[in-house]
């Protein structure tokens, strides 16, 4: 949403990193002028209107829609059915065909409908009552679809835990039923993609002259994927997995698999959300407040993969017996320049490439006591 939002923002393709080149590949371009509606549920009172800096109460979703596409005129279009709470029906229509090119954007939409009250169970709220917020969800979807260069798009919650109760859960089906008859569904992010979103939000761009040190690390863990192949999971010495770590770096796929695909099973662990958070609050917190086996995080020299940990040895047998515990998370580290990887006695080499066991859950339990903190920010 962010994305389409400064898309639609005015600025030239080449003013945004990395659209110039992908429109450019696609053969397209940007329009000149783009009309932004943004609605956010969570922000906005179904009791109370909101007052414009021209005078105007805006009581429904219709009303804040119509008058950030068109200003005053624009609300004029459904101000009967604003101030009464009733659905603006065709008028949605004759909105985006006024005010078009256009970009809708509605998030944490169940938020806001199940505040609403049924029709005849009290007065009714300034928003309108619950059964007509999907009426006019149906109709705006027919608007959307109806008028060529407009673009709506709604965010439906993922987990029973955003969608807040019964009120929310009823909420949440009554929206689905109608968008999805003319949505197309759309997956925000692939996991390689998700590293790409955590990379660019948590760390600066790799300037040219300190690529050849990235490169040279991730030659360095390629190498070692490839010499001891028993010691690592199948397929961390193929092409396709060195690929996966120049996109994740200076984060360690692993990592991000584990977050991502075990970590995300977890109640109130957001995929995207919950790995920017997490490692937001690694990276950032002061040395001396993280557990030990996470401080060598700040501060890490450009050569090494900064939060960077591959599966050990003992994760990779435990896998293979069958015993892998899903909220694991394997460490292992690189050998350090000028010393021998293989160590002439067994506990040395432990010692050289990775964690024990019991650190191991150390750090597991650190990071799941932290877990709840994250998340309730």
């Amino acid at each position: 949403m962010i994305a389409l939002y400064h898309l639609a923002s005015g600025a030239t393709a080449e003013e945004l990193p990395g659209v110039g080149e992908a429109l450019s590949e696609a053969g397209l371009s940007l329009p000149g002028k783009v009309s932004r509606a943004v609605l956010v549920g969570q922000t906005i009172s179904p009791s109370a209107p909101m007052v414009t800096d021209d005078g105007l109460y805006l009581h429904t979703l219709w009303g804040r829609l119509a008058y950030q596409l068109g200003g005053r005129e624009g609300y004029e279009l459904v101000r009967t059915d604003d101030e009464h709470g009733t659905n603006p029906g065709s008028a949605l229509e004759t909105v985006f065909e006024r005010y078009g090119p256009a970009v809708v954007l509605i998030d944490e939409w169940v938020a806001y409908a199940r505040q609403l009250r049924d029709g005849g169970d009290g007065d009714r709220l300034a928003g309108g009552d619950f059964d007509t917020q999907f009426t006019f969800a149906q109709f705006l979807t027919e608007a959307a679809a109806a008028v060529p260069n407009v673009v709506l798009l709604v965010s439906i919650p993922a987990s029973d835990i955003e969608v807040g109760g019964h009120r929310g859960k009823e909420a949440l089906e009554k929206l689905k039923n109608v968008v999805t008859r003319k949505a197309a569904q759309w997956q925000p992010a692939s996991p390689d993609e998700s590293f790409e979103i955590v990379r660019r939000r948590l760390f600066d761009p790799i300037p040219g002259d300190r690529a050849k040190i990235r490169d040279g690390v991730i030659r360095a863990f390629s190498e070692m994927y490839r010499t001891q192949p028993t010691e690592f999971p199948s397929g961390t010495s193929e092409a396709e997995y060195r690929r996966r770590m120049e996109l994740s770096y200076p984060i360690h796929p692993e990592l991000f698999d584990r977050l991502f695909g075990d970590w995300s099973a977890l109640d109130k662990f957001q995929r995207t959300r919950g790995v920017l958070r997490l490692m937001a609050l690694a990276i950032t917190a002061p040395k001396a407040a993280l557990p030990r086996h996470l401080q060598t995080i700040r501060g890490a020299p450009t050569s090494t993969f900064s939060v960077l940990s591959a599966p050990s040895p003992t994760a990779h047998r435990a896998r293979a017996g069958g015993g892998h515990d899903p909220d694991r998370v394997p460490h292992r580290r690189p050998p350090a320049r000028g010393s021998s990887h293989r160590g002439s006695g067994g506990h040395r080499q432990r010692r050289a490439t990775g964690f024990d066991d019991r650190a191991d859950a150390d750090l597991r339990d650190q990071i799941a006591e932290a877990l709840p903190a994250i998340v309730a920010k």
